[in-house]
């Protein structure tokens, strides 16, 4: 695990705003309906933004370390469901 700060803390940085910037050009070439950028709440721990398109809502993090275990993706309004 890189320092806080370090030369990983902005590359990694600095990937998760190039992999945002992607995913807001699939929501301006109409191929998603919706994004939400670090949602507030339970809604939005441990995740980046949460992604609707084609009717699926999917949510996306960057990692430098291996997970303690399943994420969770939890859509407004919907039922939680673990991934990993």
């Amino acid at each position: 695990m890189g320092l806080s700060g370090g030369t990983a803390d902005k590359a990694g940085n600095r990937y998760e705003n190039w992999w945002t910037a992607l995913k807001v050009a699939d929501l301006l070439r109409g191929e998603a309906s919706r994004i939400r950028l670090e949602p507030v709440g339970q809604a939005g721990e441990g995740i980046e933004f949460q992604l609707v398109a084609k009717g699926e809502t999917w949510c996306d993090q960057v990692k430098d370390v291996p997970s303690r275990g399943p994420g969770r993706c939890d859509p407004p309004g919907g039922v939680s469901s673990p991934f990993t």
